[in-house]
């Protein structure tokens, strides 16, 4: 029996860029395509839905799309590890997203407490929260090594500065008003977490080769 040594094995690490590049568009296009659809459909649910169980219809709404997230992770990831952490990342960030609106509803609407700090700290949570844990499970289920991790940084420092113009620019505010679209709203929201995986990508793509075959980089 011979044995060919430095013949690197196949990996899921080894996908093409292209394919990767693919995958990654076809999760934007999909998130943007299922909150359209969300949005023509609820309006219907809540004339139909029974009004106790409103809360789990707004639960189901808001932790949905991670849900699919989280499927496409489990199938993406790297490795069986890597798989399970992404996506089980994927499904806090649906928690918090739901967690913080549901707390900030209760706040407002059952306890009648709503002040100027409140609604800024609600506001800032679920601003920064969610695109950081969104990037991050991108991070555990398709990196490798710990470098990566500065670019997860990238989210919320992109979603600050954009919350930021929103509220004190008015030349931002008069451009989002003339360019409301849904569409435009959507990807303003999506633009952080993307731009940081493709940091987080660039950061693994050029820290110190390895002689070993599955550390290669793919996005």
């Amino acid at each position: 029996m011979t044995t060919t040594l430095g013949t690197p094995t196949s990996t899921r690490r080894d996908q093409p860029l292209v394919l990767c590049g693919m995958v990654a568009a076809v999760v934007v296009a999909g998130y943007l395509a299922y909150f359209r659809l969300m949005s023509r459909a609820v309006p219907h649910l809540y004339g139909h839905w029974p009004n106790d169980l409103l809360g789990l219809l707004r639960f189901l709404v808001e932790v949905s799309p991670f849900v699919l997230f989280a499927a496409v992770l489990l199938v993406w990831g790297r490795s069986a590890r890597q798989r399970v952490a992404g996506a089980g990342c994927a499904l806090l960030a649906g928690g918090a997203d739901w967690g913080i609106q549901e707390a900030f509803q209760k706040l407002v609407f059952e306890r009648n407490h709503l002040t100027q700090t409140n609604l800024r700290i609600f506001d800032w949570t679920l601003t920064l929260v969610v695109p950081t844990l969104v990037a991050l499970s991108w991070g555990l289920a398709r990196r490798s090594g710990r470098a990566w991790l500065v670019g997860v940084l990238v989210a919320p420092g992109l979603a600050w500065a954009h919350h930021l113009l929103q509220l004190h620019n008015p030349h931002v505010q008069s451009w989002e008003f003339h360019h409301g679209q849904w569409w435009v709203t959507r990807l303003e929201f999506v633009a952080p977490m993307v731009v940081a995986c493709l940091v987080c990508w660039l950061i693994e793509l050029n820290r110190p080769p390895t002689s070993a075959p599955e550390m290669r980089s793919s996005a």
